[in-house]
């Protein structure tokens, strides 16, 4: 390049041509140094064209052509002299404000808020007045029976009086003999309706039994010993324990009574009409002595058997035992119910 510069040397053109390799190489270098804030550079004397510092050019193109270097000499027209700048600017004026933005769209609701502290408690309230309740005794203008004066809270002032007294009843009918109830009208336990029979054991005690279905009193009425009635003529009541007393026929009797009972109606009871012995307390056999029924829960496969004794030590007793299909019926024992 020396040489070139040589033979142009009386020409201001021939310079600009390397100047021109200097400034677009300077350039290139420039471009790739862009994170400065703070520029560095050559300003040409005689052309005021300015390029970048650092470059990759070779010397003496790699700094700033000053003063004092040689090829000044044979191209005074190089001559440069190095040049600092910023890369901002000085802050402008403040702008006028711009028109008002059209509105967005709503944005999505946003997550459940939590729960918020528990605010201090309020003072207490002014105490209320409550209503006030005094008596009333006979003879008050207001309450002329009696009765209580009421005053709430704001001083109003009602009345709660005792009603007058009614007049007095017919006397009623005097009963003349316990025996004069029977046949009367009266409702079971079931509710159905029935009629009152009077039954005396053999003990004298009095039993007066609402009987279902019937209309008026049972005839000779006798007790099943479980709450039924039976009507039996010809046999006065047995003494519980006495077996002269009972019989095989009154047994069969209180068995039928039994029959028709309620609890019969809701669960399958049958018996077998040769079985006429239970097993005592003993183990053994007392052979004619009981008749018994055997209660089939409904719904289940339960089982169990109501035994009347007219025979044997305790004749005048009816027995509630568990039974089984293949077991014997159980003896009465002491402390059952009896039958009369």
């Amino acid at each position: 390049m020396s040489s070139a510069l040589s033979r142009f040397s009386h020409s201001r053109l021939v310079p600009s041509i390397p100047l021109a390799l200097v400034l677009l190489a300077s350039a290139g270098a420039a471009s790739a140094d862009t994170g400065s804030t703070t520029y560095n550079g050559c300003e040409n004397v005689a052309s005021g064209v300015v390029r970048l510092l650092p470059n990759h050019l070779p010397a003496p193109y790699n700094g700033c052509i000053t003063a004092g270097n040689p090829i000044l000499q044979s191209a005074p027209s190089l001559l440069e002299v190095p040049i600092t700048w910023n890369q901002a600017g000085q802050q402008g004026l403040r702008g006028l404000p711009g028109p008002q933005g059209v509105a967005g769209p709503a944005g999505p609701q946003g997550p459940q808020g939590g729960v918020g502290e528990t605010g201090a408690a309020g003072s207490p309230g002014t105490p209320g007045s409550g209503a006030v309740v005094q008596p009333v005794g006979a003879g008050d203008p207001n309450c002329p029976s009696g009765g209580a004066k009421i005053t709430d809270g704001a001083g109003n002032t009602s009345f709660a009086c005792n009603g007058a007294p009614g007049a007095k009843g017919d006397p009623g009918s005097s009963l003349s003999s316990v025996a004069s109830l029977a046949g009367s009208a009266c409702n079971a336990a079931n509710g159905s309706a029935g009629a009152v029979s009077e039954v005396v054991s053999s003990t004298n005690v009095i039993s007066l039994v609402c009987v279902p279905g019937a209309t008026s009193a049972v005839a000779c009425p006798h007790m099943d010993g479980l709450g039924d009635v039976y009507s039996d003529c010809s046999n006065p009541a047995g003494t519980p324990g006495v077996i002269s007393t009972f019989n095989r026929t009154m047994a069969e009797e209180a068995r039928a009574a039994f029959l028709h009972s309620d609890v019969c109606a809701i669960n399958l009871c049958s018996y077998s009409a040769g079985a006429t012995g239970c097993v005592n307390s003993h183990g053994t056999i007392d052979a004619n002595s009981a008749i018994w029924v055997s209660v089939h829960l409904n719904s289940s496969t339960d089982f169990y058997a109501e035994t009347w004794q007219f025979g044997a030590l305790m004749a005048g007793y009816v027995h509630t035992s568990e039974l089984n299909p293949a077991d014997d019926v159980e003896c009465a024992v002491a402390g059952d119910p009896t039958w009369n």
